[in-house]
């Protein structure tokens, strides 16, 4: 355990540091986002976006442009063909993109992180998703959930960088497994789609 006293006073005579946003309101350096919605909303494409606008430089959707780094995915989730379709669809260029099988965040990080350091140490890295990602993981069991997310959060200190972690809402509209999954990530982004009832149209 560590307890480091901070400096107070000095602290009110100084202007703090401003937030270091890759995508302002999207993702941070040092950050965690952690991205959910139901299955078919557009997870996994609007992740890929980021990527691609931080590495292009460019903007999305109302944020301004994004500061130009290097973009990592580890993808356990979507496959090699619907992967490549995705990369071709969205034309993503100098995004480093990984199929990821039989992975656990909680028992290899330490693989993350000598990939990280192979990769060049980028801006952003994608998880996608939890459920892929951390197999043998309760994401109903608080304590679990808690302990990996800070572990992630941690990777995200260490090496600066942002990290979008893609998790599913249940179809009633709710985060799957412990409310743990929104109490450690510092932004929390939910997608969202339109259906129309009879009467009215409502966003979920």
């Amino acid at each position: 355990m560590a307890i480091r006293k901070l400096d107070v006073e000095q602290m009110l005579q100084t202007t703090p540091p401003s937030i270091p946003w890759l995508a302002r309101g999207f993702i941070a350096k040092g950050c965690v986002t952690l991205l959910i919605g139901e299955a078919g909303t557009g997870k996994s494409l609007l992740a890929l976006s980021l990527a691609q606008a931080v590495s292009s430089g460019s903007g999305i959707l109302d944020s301004p442009p994004a500061a130009q780094e290097r973009s990592v995915v580890l993808d356990g989730e979507n496959g090699e063909g619907e992967l490549h379709r995705r990369i071709v669809g969205l034309g993503l260029k100098d995004v480093g993109v990984a199929d990821v099988t039989g992975f656990s965040l909680s028992v290899n990080l330490s693989e993350v992180e000598e990939y990280l350091v192979k990769e060049g140490a980028p801006g952003l890295l994608i998880l996608d998703s939890a459920r892929r990602l951390w197999i043998e993981g309760d994401e109903n069991d608080s304590a679990e959930v808690s302990a990996m997310l800070m572990q992630v959060q941690q990777l995200a200190r260490n090496f600066d960088i942002a990290i979008i972690l893609i998790h599913h809402l249940n179809k009633g509209g709710v985060v799957r497994g412990s409310g743990a999954w929104k109490e450690v990530p510092e932004i929390v982004i939910e997608v969202g789609k339109w259906r129309k009832d009879k009467n009215e149209s409502r966003r979920y």
